[in-house]
Formats: structure tokens, C-alpha cells, sequence
């Protein structure tokens, strides 16, 4: 970048250097970022705080925010100056600061200094959010059949479809050779026992239903026999002519090998025989498979596993490939371009897991290991790691997948909690993973709450885990219907002991003043005020708060819809004060109790004979028949008692 990135609002000597430029001014500046239309207010590495992970929807900002970031160009901005401020108005980002300010340029912010030489922005295009949804796995494992896939499928579609829940896929299991891990790779052959009517129609049967059909695989394997003697030079062989995927003993591979089912042979978990990806041929074989897949059988969202090793067996196995020459991650990568050229734009790539050179080719990427719930709260730390590692990817590479979200028993039910909201404020792939059907109410309203995914973006662009286990995520709203909120969801990560935490204005980067504190899980008022507030939660658990800047009227404090307190929900809040009444509107799920919390302040009544008074708080309560926008308008009237109701 040449030319400074900012526009002055007065005359200020601007001087170059080899990182980036210094503005020399004094007392207050302001100016407008030029030649970064996409950018967005963020930090690009951990400041003194390294408890508070900040994301947004929408223009959002922060005081603690120090630099912007730019997608299409993958560069940053970092300022250092007195008093600094990045702000939007009028959808443009400005600055402003007292006295001199050095700008620095991060180029390449995440194609180097983030690990992803191959970075691309996320063509998000058809696919503005990411996907939600169920997989057949984290249940059943390979014990999947067609009558529980349409049981399942009936279930989501009464139950969780309305919500936003808009996948059902099919994982391990529907292949018909072979039992489980390498020995059932046989991709062209379905269990005819478990799907009587095949795999196209139970893609049928899930588009009936309004939901996209999605299936797994690992298209680069295979465990016909007779295909592999047919044509050797498709796959990677060792020297004595043997597939790279099996193995004289455990100890050969023992992380990666287990026994064969219908012979005594060890084989690799991926499969017995791996695709020479070098061999145009081979690549023409997994594209025969794709084909299969989402052409003839009619898949729209495709999981492709055994993606983060890929490249290394590449590298491994380079002196025994067809073209010796070929660059590794150039094979593999050519490999990706082909499937999702055959999946095209509209269905989904999801890559599992941490393939992170198919980074600009697929749409998804599993960041992490599966979780287990049978080993508890130990199962479900790959989901906790894998989004500190990498959150900073979502939406800007790529969907990140911290893997399946599963809240039955006997999962403590103030853990599930945690566990779905560590998901939901993230803003990260959400696919369920229980027998539905059996869980509780009281569960599945923990799923409800994080259906669908909302339009989250990361604005802590660098790896949390390295800076121990962050605990306080503020999710900062701007909805131009609605106004700008924050929703704080406050994690001990201690599997022994209580915590303790602080959170304040100050704390959160939010402007000095009073601050209505609201209890988002139950909808009740814990302060109001502007001093610091201390929150107890036990071990393994969260709490999640909302954040309103006090008005001098009347005024919305959130919904019970959605974690993120009415930015999927409320079209429109405002205050009318003509006719001192609040009007909004609300898109209301067909038999959902939905209810809008409004603060009264001290001073003002309320008028509308249908909302329930709860002290400072009154609850709109809305049901409907149907799914629909339903317009609603509270009156008030201003006291000359001044007093609170009761």
C-alpha cells in the first residue's frame, strides 16, 4: 500500500516508513479509512486483557479494537495513539485520536502469519451463514438405517426446521461391504439390509421434507479387492507392490490401524487402499464417486473425512507416486478444485478434519477431533480447543466446525448449556448429534436457542487457545431495526472449582454510562447502573447476560427466541415518543411462547392491558398458529409519582 489509508478531517504531516506511516498532529483528529472498503474493526494479537474475546453482528465496534482487517486484500491496519477510537458512521469506518498516530500494515495476515498459504476469502455468496443441522454419527455410528434416517427426518422437520435446522446428514454406515472403518470404503455398493430403498431415495425423502440431504465419505480410499488388483497403478503402493494402507502388526500404524472385518488383515481407519492423487486417473475415480453422490443421488451437502493427513501421506509416500514431481498439497488441492467443481456453488463442502490446505476450495472445515460424550466433560474438550485454535478463521477462510453439539443425558444439564452456547455465540457450523426424538423438552430448547446459526465474525483475528482458555465472550450486536447490544456469555472452563468473574463498560470496550444487565437465559434484571458487576458460576459452567445502554424511556432488553437475545428474531424496536409507545416487530415461530423483555424505568407505567409487569421488567407475550412477522406496539405513560411498579 502506497498512499496513507486515511482521510484527514484537518491538516496533519503524514510521513511514510517501512512498516507503514505516522500522522503527526495534536490535540483531537479524526479520519476515514480509505481503500479497505471491507474491512472491519478487530485485533490481530492478544492485548493486556486476554480474558475478553470480542465477535460481532453487524457494523460493530469497540473501544479495544486496534486495528481493522481486510478479507479481499488479507492485510491489516494496526493504530497506536491517545484516546483511539474505530467507529462506523454511516456504514464508513472512521478514527479518531488526540495527538500523533502510527498506522503499521500486516500484509498477508492470514495466508502467513496465520498458517494458510493457500487463503482465500470465503465465497459466501450462497451460503451467508453457516450451515445447521443433525449428523447421524455421534448416536449411531455405523448402526444408521433408513427407517431411523426418516424418523429422524420427520422429527427435525416438525420440531427444529422452523428454528433453522436445515441439514440431515448421513454419516459412516450406509455403505454396503465390509463393517466398519477401512474395511466398508466400498463406495458403490450401499447396505441394502439398512437402506432397502437405496440412498437416492432417502435424498428424496429429506428434500420432501424441506431439508438438504447430506452424506459422509472419504472419497480418496477404497476396500474392493478386486478393483485394487484391477488397476494398481490408481493407488499408492509400497515397494514390494502392497498397499500403504495396510499393516503387518498394530505397531506398524497403532493410532490409525484396527482389524479387518471379513479377512486378517490390518488396515488403516481411512481405508485399505489410498488413490495415487498424482494419477489423473485416480482423481477421475473420486470424481466418479462425487458424481454418485450428489448428481445421481441427489446430496447437497457433502462431508469428505480423513482430510487433515492427506497431504502428509503424500509427502511420505513421494518416491512411490505415479508423478514423483508433483507438489503434494498441488495434488491434493487439484483434487478438492474437482469435487467442488462437481458439487458447484449452491451444495456445501464440508472437509473434516483440520485439512487446512483445502483452505479457498471448501466451504467448511472440521477445526478439531470428534468429541466423545461418553467420556463427559473430558469428550467435548476437542470442541472447546479446536475453537480457540481457530475461530479466527470462521467466516473469513472458511466455516469452522468445532465438531457435533450433543446434549443428552447424562451430559449435566448446565454443561449441555455451556456446550451450546459456546457454539451459538461463536457463530460456528452447528450440527446436532442426539437421538432427537428422546431428549427432553427442557434439552431441546437448548438446541432451539442457537438454531439457525446468526452472522457472526470473529474481531480477535489470532489463536485464543495460546492465551489460556479465554472465559468472557462478548457478542456485540448492531441491528438497524433494533439498535446495538451486547450478549456476554461468561465460561468456567475448571472442572473443579467455582470462578469469580468481573464484567464492566470498561471492560468490554463499550462507552462510559448506565447499563441495563439482563439475565438472557430467564429474561430477569440483575443491575442497572454503571459500576462493575462480579458473576458467580459454578464449575464447568456459563452464564450468559445481556447488555443495554439505559435510555430515559422505555426500552427493549431482548427476546427469549434466540441466544443472541433478537437478532435473528426482531425486525424492528424502536421508541415512538409522540405517542410514548414501543413498536416492533418480531418474526414469531408457529406454537413458540416467544416473549419481548422491555425495561421500565422508574417513572413510567404501563398502559397495554395484555403485558405482564414484573417489577422494572414488562413481558410481551406472543403466540402464534403460524410462522410469521406479527407487529406489536406497548403504551406507556409517564408517572408523576415516579414510582416503580410492583
Amino acid at each position: 500500500m502506497k498512499k496513507c489509508p486515511i482521510v484527514l478531517g484537518v491538516p496533519a504531516k503524514i510521513e511514510s516508513n517501512p512498516t507503514g506511516w505516522t500522522i503527526s498532529s495534536v490535540g483531537e483528529v479524526s479520519g476515514r479509512l480509505i481503500d479497505f472498503e471491507d474491512a472491519f474493526p478487530c485485533r490481530i494479537e492478544a492485548q493486556k486483557d486476554k480474558d475478553v474475546v470480542q465477535l460481532g453482528i453487524g457494523t460493530v465496534s469497540s473501544r479495544l479494537c486496534n486495528a481493522v482487517y481486510s478479507r479481499i486484500l488479507d492485510s491489516a491496519l494496526t493504530f497506536e495513539a491517545n484516546d483511539l477510537k474505530i467507529y462506523y458512521e454511516h456504514e464508513v469506518l472512521k478514527l479518531s485520536w488526540c495527538g500523533p498516530l502510527a498506522i503499521k500494515t500486516v500484509e498477508n495476515l492470514m495466508s502467513v502469519h496465520r498458517g494458510l498459504p493457500f487463503f482465500r476469502p470465503l465465497n459466501r455468496k450462497e451460503f451467508p451463514c453457516p450451515p445447521s443441522g443433525w449428523c447421524s454419527w455421534y448416536e449411531y455410528n455405523w448402526y444408521i438405517n433408513e427407517e431411523e434416517i426418516m424418523k429422524m427426518t420427520d422429527w427435525l422437520e416438525e420440531k427444529l426446521k422452523p428454528y433453522g435446522c436445515e441439514v440431515v446428514q448421513i454419516d459412516d454406515g450406509w455403505q454396503g461391504v465390509g463393517k466398519y472403518y477401512g474395511s466398508n470404503r466400498q463406495w458403490s455398493v450401499t447396505c441394502a439390509e439398512k437402506f432397502p430403498r437405496g440412498m437416492k431415495f432417502l435424498a428424496d425423502y429429506i428434500r420432501s421434507k424441506g431439508m438438504k440431504p447430506g452424506i459422509w465419505c472419504i472419497p480418496h480410499v477404497e476396500s474392493d479387492v478386486k478393483f485394487f488388483t484391477k488397476n494398481l497403478e490408481l493407488f499408492i503402493r509400497n515397494d514390494d507392490g502392497t498397499s500403504i494402507g495396510e499393516f503387518k502388526s498394530p505397531e506398524d500404524n497403532p493410532a490409525e490401524c484396527c482389524r479387518k472385518n471379513d479377512c486378517d488383515k490390518l488396515v488403516d481407519w481411512c481405508g485399505r487402499y489410498f488413490l495415487d492423487l498424482t494419477n489423473h486417473a485416480a482423481v477421475k475415480h473420486v470424481e466418479r464417486v462425487i458424481r454418485m453422490l450428489v448428481e445421481e443421488w441427489g446430496y447437497e451437502y457433502v462431508k469428505i473425512d480423513a482430510q487433515g493427513g492427506l497431504v502428509g501421506v503424500l509427502k511420505a509416500q513421494r518416491r512411490n507416486l505415479h508423478n514423483k514431481k508433483k507438489v503434494p498439497e498441488e495434488a491434493y488441492r487439484e483434487m478438492l478444485t474437482s469435487i467442488k467443481y462437481i458439487l458447484g456453488e449452491k451444495r456445501f463442502l464440508l472437509s473434516c478434519a483440520k485439512g487446512f490446505d483445502g483452505a479457498g476450495i471448501c466451504d467448511g472445515m472440521r477445526t478439531g477431533d470428534d468429541v466423545n460424550l461418553r467420556a463427559g466433560w473430558d469428550g467435548i474438550q476437542p470442541a472447546i480447543k479446536s475453537t480457540m485454535r481457530y475461530l479466527h478463521y470462521n467466516t473469513i477462510a472458511f466455516y469452522t466446525d468445532p465438531d457435533a453439539v450433543c446434549v443428552r443425558d447424562p451430559l449435566p444439564f448446565e454443561t449441555a448449556r455451556l456446550w451450546t452456547v459456546l457454539v451459538g455465540i461463536t457463530g460456528q457450523m452447528l450440527m446436532s448429534g442426539d437421538i432427537m426424538y428422546k431428549l427432553s423438552e427442557q434439552r431441546v430448547d437448548l438446541l432451539r436457542r442457537i438454531y439457525p446459526v446468526a452472522d457472526i465474525h470473529p474481531m480477535e483475528l489470532y489463536p485464543l487457545r495460546e492465551y489460556k482458555m479465554p472465559r468472557i465472550f462478548d457478542l456485540k450486536v448492531k441491528s438497524h431495526g433494533a439498535g446495538d447490544w451486547d450478549v456476554v456469555a461468561l465460561f468456567n472452563w475448571d472442572a473443579k472449582e467455582p470462578a469469580k468473574m468481573e464484567i464492566s463498560p470498561e471492560r468490554l470496550g463499550l462507552e462510559p454510562g448506565q447499563y441495563i444487565y439482563v439475565n438472557a437465559s430467564y429474561g430477569k434484571i440483575l443491575y442497572v447502573g454503571e459500576k462493575k458487576v462480579y458473576i458467580d458460576i459454578p464449575p464447568k459452567e456459563c452464564r450468559v447476560l445481556g447488555m443495554f445502554r439505559k435510555q430515559d424511556h422505555p426500552q427493549v432488553v431482548g427476546t427469549n427466541r434466540h441466544l443472541t437475545l433478537g437478532a435473528v428474531d426482531l425486525e424492528s424496536a424502536g421508541w415512538d415518543n409522540a405517542s410514548s409507545s414501543l413498536r416492533g416487530i418480531s418474526n414469531v415461530v408457529a406454537g413458540f411462547k416467544y416473549q419481548v423483555w422491555i425495561y421500565v424505568p422508574e417513572g413510567w407505567t404501563v398502559e397495554s392491558p395484555d403485558v405482564e409487569i414484573m417489577g422494572d421488567l414488562a413481558i410481551l407475550r406472543i403466540k402464534s398458529s403460524e410462522n410469521q412477522s406479527i407487529n406489536w406496539k406497548i403504551d406507556f405513560r409517564k408517572s408523576t409519582l415516579g414510582a416503580v411498579q410492583e
